[in-house]
């Protein structure tokens, strides 16, 4: 049995239990945390526009997902291109995505971990090291799509019992909130947003493949359901749960009144809750959203090297152990990224910049037949390979100093600028192979589209389900906080 394999069995609720817990809350929560301790409130958009990607990818994507008859990412780039350049592709993205990608999603989950058991918990650094390493050695050995499906669905099951009371705790302290202290402790620092910090976020998501490759196996769960209405209805329903949960953590620091002066906000939680129940609570929702995760990004590296990369390209007898040697691997990699980050918001942004540009080249493969393999390959390579030119500019006095008159010349914060510099490098690069593209790749290209779309791809009805979806998502996230503000 293959290790990484879906099947069509599961049904909707299933579906739905195993995608709800992917709100990434614990990793918003540390990067609020650095944002507070490094000034930097623009991050606190981060949530805001995943809505928009999220809202998307269940329109757009999820269910021309499922009608695949594929497991993965990688079958669908040997299904969607042909030629050597199909092959190259998948050597290529299997590598990047198991070598370079997941490691850092890895670090970037492990460094919210270990400020929650270090700060809220007040646990010894190397308790807390050994604690989480463990943990990932373990899951190496609990993550076949059976056991995933399995795990998702407890935790699922678990993020909804522990929600309820959370949302009663925040509530209950909204009703009571003296909100012109809390006002006035935020309003200096988010004095310091401009219209280019809320328009930014969307077009770094769009930049970002992360929107469309349905990451830490959701695709694979999508499949795993008895027909294509039921993959996107489980979906649809799972990312609504998502966000209210979403709402309520996002409500909680505001009901407990925190404020940037508190500085650190895990070891503010920890002071205020003080080891009673309601930490306990807060801790096991923290722990389920980060350990639901983590172990689909595992099996989401096992799946890139021993189920694309050995199954295709290397003479090996695949079995259980290679597919555990892998996540071994990718785990003993993303621990080390969390070792020489020191903090939630470096990691994000090394996330954001080796992907910067792809987004459009992954969106425009599903509609236009001139995408070939090349133009993906092209455009996945040079954004990692201007992420790198841009560290080593950044690195020279000359560069330093170039790189800060041209953010002074765009009116553009040093972030955004190397974001969209290298975004829109990356598709002038791949824009390249794009018109030189030759025939037999673009006819191939028509008859997949052809065959998934059943004929030309329906824009306009995804489009308004998307519209819909985002102003769903955005009630459903503020329902919390008017609750108990109403109250």
């Amino acid at each position: 049995m293959d290790h990484f394999s879906a099947k069509r069995i599961h049904s909707i609720v299933t579906i739905a239990l195993a995608i709800l817990p992917g709100a990434h809350i614990l990793t918003l929560h540390g990067m609020v945390s650095d944002a507070v301790l490094l000034g930097r409130p623009q991050v606190l958009l981060i949530y805001y526009s995943t809505f928009i990607g999220m809202a998307f990818s269940m329109a757009f994507f999820a269910p021309l997902w499922s009608r695949l008859p594929l497991g993965t990412e990688g079958e669908f780039l040997l299904w969607r291109y042909n030629g050597a350049w199909a092959m190259r592709l998948h050597v290529m993205r299997s590598c990047m995505l198991g070598l370079v990608v997941i490691p850092i999603l890895i670090g970037l989950l492990l460094l919210p971990l270990r400020q929650l058991l270090l700060e809220a918990l007040h646990l010894p650094e190397r308790d807390t090291m050994l604690m989480l390493a463990a943990f990932l050695a373990l899951g190496a050995f609990i993550n076949s799509f059976r056991h995933r499906i399995l795990i998702d669905r407890l935790i699922g099951l678990i993020t909804l019992a522990l929600a309820i009371p959370l949302a009663c705790l925040a509530i209950s302290r909204l009703r009571s909130l003296d909100v012109p202290p809390i006002r006035s402790g935020w309003t200096p620092f988010m004095e310091q947003l401009s219209w280019i910090d809320v328009f930014a976020p969307v077009l770094v998501l769009w930049w970002f493949a992360h929107i469309i490759d349905l990451p830490t196996m959701t695709g694979q769960k999508l499949l795993a359901s008895r027909s294509e209405r039921d993959g996107a209805r489980g979906a649809i329903a799972a990312s609504v749960g998502m966000v209210l949960i979403g709402g309520i953590f996002l409500a909680l620091p505001l009901a407990l009144g925190y404020t940037p002066a508190q500085g650190s906000y895990f070891a503010f939680i920890g002071r205020t809750l003080q080891g009673g129940p309601w930490l306990a609570v807060l801790t096991g929702l923290y722990l389920c959203t980060g350990m639901f995760l983590l172990l689909n990004l595992q099996h989401w590296a096992g799946s890139q090297l021993d189920g694309n990369l050995v199954k295709h390209h290397v003479h090996l007898v695949r079995s259980r152990w290679t597919g555990i040697a892998a996540m071994l691997l990718i785990s003993g990699l993303g621990f080390g990224v969390a070792l020489i980050h020191d903090s939630t918001l470096s990691a994000y942004w090394d996330r954001i910049m080796i992907a910067a540009g792809v987004g459009p080249v992954f969106i425009l493969r599903w509609y236009l037949p001139r995408v070939t393999a090349l133009v993906q390959f092209t455009a996945m390579i040079a954004a990692m390979a201007y992420a790198v030119l841009w560290d080593v500019l950044a690195a020279m006095e000359t560069g330093a100093v170039l790189i800060a008159r041209l953010a002074d010349a765009t009116g553009l914060p040093g972030h955004l600028l190397q974001a969209g510099t290298i975004g829109v490098a990356t598709l002038l690069t791949a824009a390249i192979p794009y018109w030189t593209a030759g025939e037999p790749d673009i006819a191939h290209g028509r008859l997949r589209l052809g065959e998934l779309h059943g004929g030309r791809p329906a824009l306009r009805a995804p489009f308004m389900i998307a519209f819909g979806l985002c102003l769903v998502y955005a009630m459903v996230a503020v329902l919390p906080a008017a609750i108990g503000l109403a109250l």
